[in-house]
């Protein structure tokens, strides 16, 4: 229950800084900004938490940082209310939302040998992944996937205000729609269970998602704009979700927690730190449509690239059964 509150009260910040930002800039590509900084801290870390292991104490650890997180929420509180926001502010207190997450995950001191074990380790899975073809084109479509596809959360105040005239309000209904979506595409798959052709549900969801998205990116009015997002949720989900547990099944158990920390990376790190400053930066010159639908279209084409290239795609299990082309050491 504490969690879902957590959660709750992260997601409004969120929502309430991109509005926000906008109002105040009337840039896109601040926009994507602040939106971006979030993940600068957590880019240079994300990569080795697979590898690291905590032995502090995590408990002192979650409430100093649990702290911290309520005085930066105060702060922004406090600027926003007293009309002193500048989008430097924004841009800094974003910064300090993700640094203190990753501080809450840095590991106490370890010796200089257990460090170096975790550094090779770490390059032990880049190895994998280099060497180990159907990993390496998941990774790939993925990587492509995330940092183009999902950053259209981050121009959705772009969309609201400026192409569809609302407020904050139809900018909140925005996201919600996307999130129920979500919801939906979250319980469909659980009901689906394990189903054996897995890549391919994989690629028909990916194409799917890119689809809707450039519907999405070219619709005129409110309620085009709410029955896509509803599918474009459903589909991002799936996609997300296959894609992570394709992975953590044909990957070895010794492998596992690296592969997992660098998905992450690229799946929340990049699409938010790298995503949200491409698609900022293409809306502020080209127009939101063009940042959400055009980049669209590039998941697209690469996707139908990418499974015709890689064909063990559409059954990973069996492509992962291919010996790598160079034994990871573990």
């Amino acid at each position: 229950f504490g969690q879902t509150l957590s959660l709750i009260g992260t997601w409004m910040q969120t929502m309430a800084m991109g509005w926000l930002a906008l109002q105040l800039s009337n840039s896109p590509f601040l926009v994507g900004l602040v939106a971006s900084a979030i993940s600068w801290p957590v880019v240079g870390f994300s990569f080795f938490a697979g590898v690291l292991v905590d032995r502090g104490d995590r408990l002192r650890l979650v409430k100093l940082g649990q702290a911290l997180l309520l005085l930066q929420a105060a702060v922004l509180w406090w600027i926003a209310w007293s009309g002193n926001a500048t989008i430097w502010w924004l841009v800094v207190l974003s910064f300090a939302n993700g640094l203190i997450n990753t501080m809450m995950r840095v590991p106490e001191w370890q010796p200089t040998a257990i460090v170096r074990s975790s550094w090779a380790s770490a390059l032990d899975g880049v190895r994998y992944v280099r060497d180990t073809r159907v990993v390496a084109a998941i990774m790939k479509v993925v990587l492509v996937y995330s940092v183009l596809g999902i950053p259209f959360l981050t121009l959705m105040p772009v969309v609201a205000r400026d192409r569809l005239h609302m407020g904050a309000g139809g900018y909140g209904l925005l996201l919600a729609c996307v999130g129920v979506g979500g919801l939906g595409g979250a319980l469909w798959l659980a009901a689906v269970g394990g189903q054996r052709h897995r890549g391919r549900l994989w690629e028909q969801s990916t194409r799917a998602f890119a689809l809707l998205l450039i519907v999405f990116g070219l619709v005129p009015n409110a309620i085009l704009a709410y029955s896509s997002l509803l599918v474009v949720g459903f589909a991002m989900i799936v996609s997300g979700a296959l894609a992570n547990s394709i992975l953590q099944t044909i990957v070895p158990d010794e492998m596992r927690g690296r592969l997992m920390a660098a998905y992450s990376f690229v799946a929340v790190g990049l699409s938010q730190a790298v995503g949200s400053l491409i698609g900022g930066t293409i809306a502020e010159h080209f127009g939101d449509q063009w940042a959400i639908a055009g980049t669209a279209a590039v998941i697209l084409a690469y996707t139908w690239w990418a499974f015709r290239r890689s064909p063990e795609l559409r059954d990973p299990e069996a492509g992962a059964r291919v010996p790598p082309m160079a034994a990871a050491r573990v």
